[in-house]
């Protein structure tokens, strides 16, 4: 099996920090049957001209990085009006690359001088060092709310492994690149196919790596290449091709047969008990 490559690895920027300030949009509640407007609120920087807003949770805290007031640029998080510098693991640079509802940061930094990263986990106001499988370089894309973290970490010999980091250990899943992980633990992304010399989305559940392009209708003509986002329903967003042309979709899980005939059989009786009463 192809292992993951380091050009698969990294997401984020690779030390450019773009131009356009970071804003926050906040929905402004409309007349009946308006189009909804927004206010909009600049974030900052850390001391730079410029920075960038990476992702917000449910409670409205956004993440990013920044220029500062010197060489680099860092990962912040930003809460209750305030831009807060996360700081780096003993290097120049740091990029945010997931946050969770607990306003618990992932991403990688330069550390103790050198130009490669490892991915960290920021909680408390401490950024921890998570490490690697014994090579230079480590990337962290993803938190759920029990702090589970995914990412890509590389061996001695430069191989990237899937990682799954929680409770103090980084565990080795295997040779793909997870992009996220919901609040139950599914984990979703891109892993190689021999068989096909392309790359195909995947999903992790239970020790597993189940390609999805077996797990949709056969015969659909579709091929799903990377899964980017999975949510607490199950639904996974990911990329493919079809009739020759990459589009985006949505995948819903459907029901197995009994636990359909179960909700069936339940609707159906809980319909007849208002009949009942209704008599």
């Amino acid at each position: 099996m192809k292992s993951a490559t380091l050009m698969g690895i990294f997401r984020k920027p690779s030390g450019h920090v773009r131009t356009a300030a970071s804003v926050l949009l906040v929905a402004v509640a409309p007349a009946a049957f308006a189009q909804t407007q927004y206010s909009v609120t600049s974030l900052g920087s850390l001391g730079g001209a410029s920075a960038f807003g990476w992702g917000i949770n449910n409670n409205g805290q956004v993440t990013g990085w920044s220029a500062t007031g010197g060489s680099g640029a860092h990962a912040f998080l930003y809460s209750g009006g305030a831009m807060t510098d996360l700081g780096t693991l003993g290097g120049a640079d740091s990029y945010a690359g997931g946050m969770n509802n607990n306003g618990q940061v992932v991403g990688a930094s330069e550390y103790n001088g050198s130009i490669n990263r490892h991915a960290f986990l920021y909680s408390g106001g401490t950024m921890t060092d998570l490490g690697t499988f014994g090579g230079a370089v480590s990337f962290a894309n993803a938190i759920n709310d029990s702090g589970q973290v995914v990412g890509v970490a590389t061996a001695s010999d430069g191989t990237g492994y899937a990682f799954l980091y929680r409770d103090g250990t980084m565990s080795n899943l295997g040779s793909f690149t997870p992009h996220a992980i919901n609040n139950s633990g599914q984990i979703v992304g891109e892993a190689y196919n021999n068989g096909t010399d392309t790359y195909h989305a995947f999903i992790y559940e239970n020790g597993q790596m189940l390609d999805l392009n077996n797990l949709i209708p056969a015969g659909s003509g579709l091929t799903l290449t990377d899964a980017e986002g999975i949510n607490d329903q199950g639904q996974i967003v990911a990329n493919g091709n079809y009739g020759g042309q990459n589009q985006a979709f949505l995948l819903s899980p459907i029901p197995e047969p009994a636990t359909g005939a179960l909700l069936a059989a339940f609707l159906a009786g809980w319909a007849l008990c208002r009949r009942r009463l209704g008599a």
